[in-house]
């Protein structure tokens, strides 16, 4: 063999060497040059559904090549054959035109996927009141649930169009415009009405999302470049910053949505200033960090500006003012303004960091900042201020112990100052506007879960415990004296007084519990049945009707809920109302 057949030879063989080594590679998990997929990572969409058939899954071969055996026991749209599951196929239509799948005019056609296009079909709902019809979209302000006097809503037009319809003033108001809609928190204006901060997805109460091209969107999708089990979804998320007020009677008063083009928005309510005006953190230009949203229902969004807004009682903005904060915070529980001006925050990212800090309310500066993975299984709930350079932060764990921290406000350093004991068994109940930490001359008091009891603990202002009971007056205070608690439980044999049921489906599997304590601790206790899947995040007192919101969150949804238990007239408010 001469010199340049054996050049050759080995230049063959090591291309064979290095063409073996790629083939080799399939079934290692990873996608390599020459292969479609790799056990469960594909390089396109694995649902059938995206391959023009109406059901299964692409599987993926011992060699790495897509198989579709399970989409073919499917049909394929585009066969030109209509078969079960499909409306139509290409120019055929199982139904005639619009008018035999219950709408006025218009005509029928068939998209992509063999099902009906309805786009071009019109009838009562699409927002024009036309021939034989008496309304159609009420707007928002309209018509309430309050015109009949029951609580709930909003009213709507009948599905004929033919008047209004108060079948959904079933005493829950819903706060949500049919796509995903959130309520952080909620405090009461000077005039006893309910104020709701938090966020919309799309258009509420007749307000106009800012980026509507977004809200055509599905929320959640497919699109990710290459598939892995658990499946990651891409979201048109479309947030505005949102406030909803109403009244107790449940009228709609005023609706403030802002937002921006490609980005998100939320408000997070802080407190009220000494001015009686609402402070709140707008976080802005806000995107979907994908590294952390593995779920339908709970996007993670990087933030990438905040502000902290003032704004009056007709929710206009009277102040503004950048401010540094941590950009992936998805909670924020601690929230203090302290009288002078400055506001305390303490929360937590996704990422697992704890974070706590102090700005400056008109300059947005800020004043300390503290942050680490130190609480890693825990979060912050609470603070206040011990003296004029010492902050008390309570924290709740997992295993529902509470802790206190001290943090130094001239340098920000944190340090251990309380550790109560841990509960000797599994605490069953979610509480719901549970007292923050607070101080009373020398004694600071809070509260923790111990042996499946609210016990409270009060320590001097050193650490040093000086008592510790159970305690059961708790929660918001009426101005009467009465104290309230709520509680969401998996069980109704707590009795009490059984106020109705709010389910989403048949099947009430979960209770919220409202107690009423006197001075005396005697309890008095109101239930209601409602879906497992609603939140709640607080109770609000507004003359002498105690107001429960939170959230109902679904796999393709989320919306905002109240509802109200009303109480004879002065039983707290300690006075008479006129109407």
């Amino acid at each position: 063999m001469n010199r340049v057949s054996l050049i050759l030879f080995m230049i063959l063989s090591f291309a064979g060497c290095e063409d073996s080594a790629k083939i080799n590679l399939c079934g290692n998990g990873e996608l390599n040059d020459g292969e479609d997929c790799d056990g469960d990572r594909f390089r396109i969409n694995p649902y059938c559904s995206h391959r023009g058939y109406s059901s299964g899954m692409v599987l993926c071969t011992s060699d790495c090549k897509y198989d579709y055996s399970e989409c073919e026991g499917y049909s394929s749209c585009g066969d030109g054959k209509i078969t079960e599951d499909e409306d139509c196929d290409g120019n055929l239509l199982k139904d005639a035109d619009c008018m035999a799948i219950g709408y006025h005019y218009g005509e029928l056609s068939c998209n992509e996927y063999c099902k009906y296009d309805i786009s071009d079909c019109e009838r009562c709902g699409d927002g024009v009141i036309q021939k034989d019809e008496v309304c159609d979209v009420f707007g928002p302000y309209e018509v309430s649930c309050a015109d009949e006097a029951l609580f709930g809503g909003p009213a709507i037009c009948s599905d004929d169009c033919t008047g209004p319809d108060y079948s959904k003033c079933n005493g829950l108001f819903v706060i949500g415009s049919g796509r995903y809609d959130g309520i952080d928190s909620a405090t009461i204006d000077n005039d006893g009405n309910l104020l709701l901060f938090g966020y919309t997805g799309g258009h509420l109460f007749g307000e106009t999302n800012a980026d509507p091209d977004c809200v055509s969107q599905p929320f959640f999708h497919g699109g990710y470049e290459e598939y892995k089990f658990p499946y990651q979804y891409f979201y048109s998320t479309c947030f505005d910053s949102t406030i909803v007020k109403i009244d107790t009677e449940g009228r709609l008063i005023n609706v403030l949505q802002s937002g921006s083009i490609n980005s998100n928005e939320d408000f997070i309510y802080l407190g009220k200033n000494i001015d009686g005006n609402y402070v709140v953190l707008s976080r802005k230009n806000g995107h979907v960090n994908y590294d952390f949203s593995f779920e339908p229902y709970e996007p993670n969004i990087h933030w990438e500006n905040s502000y902290i807004d003032i704004i009056n009682e007709n929710l206009e903005s009277v102040h503004s003012v950048s401010v540094e904060m941590y950009t992936d915070a998805n909670y924020i529980g601690a929230r203090l303004l302290t009288g002078q001006d400055t506001v305390i925050l303490a929360g937590r990212d996704y990422n697992g960091l704890r974070f706590a800090m102090e700005i400056d309310l008109l300059t947005g500066s800020t004043i300390w900042s503290w942050s680490d993975d130190y609480l890693w299984n825990g979060r912050f709930t609470s603070a206040t201020v011990l003296d004029s350079n010492t902050v008390i932060l309570s924290a709740v764990f997992e295993n529902t112990r509470e802790n206190l921290y001290r943090i130094d406000r001239t340098t920000g350093e944190m340090s251990e100052f309380f550790m109560a004991p841990l509960p000797s068994e599994p605490v069953t109940e979610n509480y719901t506007g549970v007292s923050p930490v607070t101080i009373s001359g020398n004694t600071i008091q809070f509260l923790s879960l111990v042996d499946n009891e609210v016990n409270m603990i009060e320590l001097d202002t050193t650490g040093a415990l000086l008592n510790q009971s159970v305690y059961r007056l708790f929660g918001k205070a009426s101005a009467t004296g009465y104290r309230f608690r709520g509680f969401k439980s998996s069980s109704d044999e707590l009795g009490g007084n059984y106020e109705g049921k709010f389910c989403e489906t048949s099947f009430c599997n979960s209770f919220f519990y409202l107690e009423k304590v006197d001075a005396g601790g005697a309890v008095e206790r109101f239930y209601w049945g409602l879906d497992n899947l609603m939140q709640f995040k607080g109770i609000e007192i507004s003359g002498d009707t105690i107001f429960i919101y939170g959230e109902f969150s679904a796999s393709n949804y989320r919306k905002g809920f109240v509802f109200k238990k009303e109480f004879s007239v002065g039983t707290l408010s300690g006075k008479t109302v006129v109407k």
